[in-house]
């Protein structure tokens, strides 16, 4: 999926645009790791979209063995990822 960009519009989470927009830009929370101010490989991290008012998660469902949503309202278990940098 080269030179695609991930949307959260509606609830499904997709990789069809090709530029970013407002359903395309996320907020990454950091959850759990290292440090203070930086995010590094293996810490723990959620995405929400940028609605201030009605935030939405992305959540890989069944664990990551089913679609990528972004509609959930708080942080639980599928709806935290562990950041790997190479």
């Amino acid at each position: 999926m080269r030179n695609k960009i991930i949307s959260s519009g509606g609830s499904g989470v997709t990789a069809s645009p090709t530029a970013p927009g407002d359903h395309e830009t996320f907020r990454i929370w950091k959850m759990a790791g290292t440090g203070l101010l930086t995010i590094g490989t293996g810490d723990t991290v959620a995405l929400a979209t940028l609605d201030f008012g009605n935030p939405r998660y992305v959540v890989a469902e069944d664990g990551g063995g089913g679609p990528v949503n972004a509609n959930r309202t708080s942080v639980d278990a599928w709806e935290q990822f562990i950041i790997t940098f190479e």
